[in-house]
């Protein structure tokens, strides 16, 4: 039974699969120290961004937000169909679908729209020769120049950790 299964999906799924690593991409660039550095600083002002779209009965954001955030409000991406490419590449895996998975997959949990800023500057410069040389982190700075203007908040550069004399490895 487990040999056939194996058979029936290798030749009949796997062969059409046209899936994009999204993982590798996310390990391989979006989870860098670089990245790490430069979006810590600015948690609060993103969570001041991501809770603009939120209300009483509405504790997240939606489709709805990611397409008025990205391409009405900034214009970093001009298509709808875009700016919902990156909105789904953002959203975690989910094991167990449910009968409200529906919902679930409209909204944009915090986590993700940190994971979707970085899609949009993957995908905004993905054409351009000049900014597809650029690391993330780069990219991503260029990308919360805009997302942060949005309510009146600067970026903040990423902070240099110093160690002190104290936390040298000699005093180990």
């Amino acid at each position: 039974m487990a040999d056939a299964t194996k058979l029936l999906i290798t030749n009949n799924l796997l062969r059409f699969d046209q899936s994009q690593p999204w993982d590798a991409w996310r390990q391989k660039e979006l989870y860098t120290c670089e990245v790490n550095d430069l979006m810590d600083p600015n948690i609060p002002g993103l969570k001041k961004v991501y809770e603009k779209y939120l209300e009483p009965r509405k504790k997240h954001m939606d489709q709805r937000d990611a397409i008025s955030l990205f391409r009405e409000e900034t214009n970093l991406i001009s298509q709808e169909a875009d700016v919902m490419y990156c909105f789904g590449m953002s959203k975690m895996t989910c094991i167990l679908e449910s009968k409200d998975s529906e919902r679930q997959n409209a909204q944009l949990l915090f986590v993700e729209f940190l994971e979707m800023i970085g899609r949009v500057a993957h995908f905004k410069y993905r054409g351009d020769p000049d900014f597809a040389k650029l690391a993330l982190a780069v990219r991503i700075e260029l990308i919360l120049d805009e997302v942060l203007a949005t309510v009146d908040v600067k970026r903040k550069d990423p902070e240099q950790i110093q160690l002190d004399e104290s936390e040298s490895d000699d005093d180990y």
